[in-house]
This record gives structure tokens, sequence and C-alpha cells, in this order.
């Protein structure tokens, strides 16, 4: 039996004939029997999914992260608890054992209902080519998501895509709370703290993410489709691989905007005035929307990318401020003004921009440590080390390649970070 037919919505009842009273009561049974045996498989199913998850470990920071990096494009570690890796993994007692990638489902409860599993190739890290499906799903996928962002992050973003190496590509632009929905894009309830919701839908299916950011601009909450890049059927994750992490970053800037009226709008600015000073203010909200806060250090603005900070390029801040070309405004005679843009202009709005977040230190007296692809290694004053998690707070700018701590001491002793530990050490 598939999962399709185990979570079918149930027969509809036979019209009930003017017969005998006990032939009424076989009818009204019939149907409450189908439901029990439903609601049996739907018990069994998941509570074989959770058993095979309690077998799992996590991908972060392993060599199982192989398919997502260098046959997705995506970047490590990544850091989702809801994905884990089995060495054995079957979707029925007696289907023979997989090595697969999981992804779970959760409940708004947090309970897992359901199992997305991708069959790996363990010599290269591809997608399986063993069977025509290597991917599969079981269990109620539609009672959840996969939540891909990382827990108590509490990131102002909402954004829902419709698998999981398109919602993990958006992770690529800047913190958000990710769900993928592993199938048609639906509601999911917002949280307190979200403060934006971007709606990622395959090329095929933008009439669903413009329905769906309609319902959440009802909600107040500002919506954005994301637009169209590539041909049919295609998603943010083609558009990463196809034509690079700008691509996407773009994608998501140039996202369509619905209002409370449920339509697009032609500019994300609401400006009283049309100053450059407001639109420098205007520009900071919503580049700290997208990337959360920002530096202004070294004569460039920073944005901290999930392990470190990194800069934000002039032609790109100058790409976004462009956004306000075209923005209405009162002007001090009562009537309607549109902001026109040239290049003068953009750079005094820079200027304006940049004194809001300055902080001309801020990079000059980092924490002592390693920032590695683990996190970052403190080393205190007796050459103790801990390892803590990637974090703004310790102001690194680069990643070293390589991870900490290390089971092949052996192989670590002659490695770069194994140097770059001993060098610190003589150095105090």
């Amino acid at each position: 039996m598939s999962d399709n037919d185990m979570f079918a919505p149930l027969r509809p009842r036979k019209p009930k004939k003017a017969s005998r009273p006990n032939d009424e009561t076989k009818q009204e049974a019939e149907p409450n029997s189908e439901e029990a045996a439903a609601a049996a498989e739907r018990a069994e199913a998941v509570l074989w999914i959770r058993g095979q998850v309690a077998e799992s470990v996590p991908i972060a920071g392993t060599q199982r992260e192989r398919y997502l990096i260098e046959h997705r494009g995506l970047r490590g570690p990544v850091r989702a608890t809801s994905l884990r890796w089995a060495e054995r993994y079957r979707l029925w007692p007696d289907a023979p054992p997989r090595e697969c990638l999981l992804a779970t489902v959760t409940n708004p409860a947090g309970e897992i209902v359901a199992v997305h599993s991708i069959e790996i190739d363990p010599a290269t890290g591809e997608k399986s080519r063993r069977n025509d499906r290597p991917k599969m799903s079981r269990g109620p996928v539609s009672e959840g998501a996969v939540f891909l962002g990382i827990e108590n992050e509490a990131a102002s973003v909402m954004a829902l895509g419709e698998g999981v190496e398109t919602t993990l590509t958006r992770r690529l632009v800047g913190p958000c709370d990710a769900y993928a929905c592993l199938g048609p894009l639906r509601f999911i309830h917002p949280k307190q703290h979200h403060r934006r919701v971007e709606i990622l839908a395959d090329t095929n299916a933008r009439s669903t993410a413009r329905r769906l950011a309609r319902e959440y601009a009802q909600l107040g909450l500002p919506a954005y489709a994301v637009p169209d890049m590539l041909g049919p059927k295609a998603d943010l994750n083609d558009a990463l691989r196809e034509m690079g992490e700008t691509a996407v970053l773009m994608a998501i800037e140039d996202a369509e905007h619905f209002t409370i009226a449920g339509e697009p709008r032609v500019s994300d600015f609401d400006l009283q005035i049309g100053s450059d000073v407001e639109i420098a203010q205007r520009i900071i909200e919503r580049l700290e929307e997208l990337y959360g806060p920002l530096v202004f250090a070294e004569g460039r603005f920073w944005r901290f990318d999930r392990t470190h900070w990194m800069a934000l390029d002039d032609d790109h801040l100058a790409r976004f401020i462009h956004r306000a070309d075209g923005a209405k405004y009162l002007g001090g005679d009562g009537k309607p003004q549109i902001v026109k843009l040239n290049k003068s202009r953009v750079v005094s709005i820079i200027d304006a921009a940049l004194k809001y977040r300055r902080q001309a230190n801020f990079f000059a007296s980092p924490p002592r440590g390693i920032n590695c692809e683990s996190g970052f290694i403190t080393i205190g004053d007796d050459g103790e080390c801990e390892l803590q998690p990637h974090a703004r707070r310790w102001r690194q700018r680069h990643v070293t390649r390589g991870r900490w701590p290390v089971k092949n001491r052996e192989a670590f002793r002659d490695s770069l970070l194994a140097k770059i530990f001993a060098r610190r050490r003589r150095a105090g």
C-alpha cells in the first residue's frame, strides 16, 4: 500500500435506505470502522517513522552534507536539526535498507509525523540512480513541514518553499525561519517575531504563491512572492546552480510585494517627505529585514552570513537603492510627488545611511580564537580551547577551512588548522 493510499480521504458514506433498524446500525458502523482503520494505520506509520529517525544521526558538520554542498550548490555547515543521516533507512519493516538523507516533518506541536528521504550514492554523494524514485515520503506530510531554520534564532523572516533544496537556498541570503512544505505550498501560521513572509514557489506554482502572499498580507505582514527566473518547473535552487548566489540574492530582493489590499506594490517604500535622509532610513530598514543587523566599518556595510561577516558590494547597495525610484510621497503643497533618482542622489543616500550604522572600531579587537567550519574556537590565556557556535559577537570576517574537534588526530597533526593552533599558542 502506498502512502497516498494510506492517507487518502475516506470514501463518502452510502446513502441510507429506508429499511430495518439493524441495516441502519450496520451502515452507521461502516464509516466508523473505516475511520478507525485509517487512524490505526496512520499511528503505525508515525510510530515506525519515529523509530527510524531515532536510529539516525545529525548531518551538520559531517561528510553527509556532500549532497547538499557539492551537488546542490549550498554552503556548509547545514545547521538544521531536521536534517539527519540514516545508514540503514527502511520505508517499511520489510523494505530493503538504504543510505538516506532524512528530512523530518513536524506538526505545530513539534512532533515528528512524517519523513522525506533522499537515497544517496555513498561513493559520489549524489542522489542515487539505483532506482527511479530516490526521493520518497512516508507519513502524513500535509500535517506539518520541515523546519530548516536554526532553533532559538527567532529570525524576523519566515520563508515557505516546496522542497528541501529550494528552501535551504533561501538561507544563503540571510537568517530566516524556513519551512519546506514537501508538496503544494500551504499556509503556515507565523510566529510573533516574524516581520516578513516570503513565498518561494517553483515557476509553475506562481498563482499559489500569490494567493498565499495575499493571505499573509491580510494579517498585516509584509508578504513577498519570489519572481520567475528560469523556465517551467524551475526553482530557487536551479537558479543557484545555473546562475550563482548573486542571482538568488537578486530574486529575493526583487520579490513581488503584496499589500493589505492584496495587490502588488509599485514600491517597497512608504515615504512621507521623499528626502534622501528618509530614503536612507527606509533602505536600512529593508536591508536589515533581509539580512539582520548591519554595521558600517572600514568604508563598507557588513552583514552577518551565518558563519562570518561579509561586506555588501557597492554596486549591490546602489542597485537596492534604485528600488526607491518611482516611490510616491506628498510634496509641500500637498500634491503627490514621485522620487526620481540619479547618480548624485544615490551617493547622497548612501552617505546618509552609513551615518546610522557607523561603528568604526567594530573589527578592531575581536576575541582571540579561530573561526572554522565547526564554529568559533576560543583560546584562553592558558591555551585551553573551547568550541562555540558561530555568532555575530565574534566579529570574524573569514572562515578557516577545517573542522574541530577531530577524530583522526594523526591526520589533523599535519593540517593547516593544527599549524594555526600551534602558532597562536606560541604567540600567547
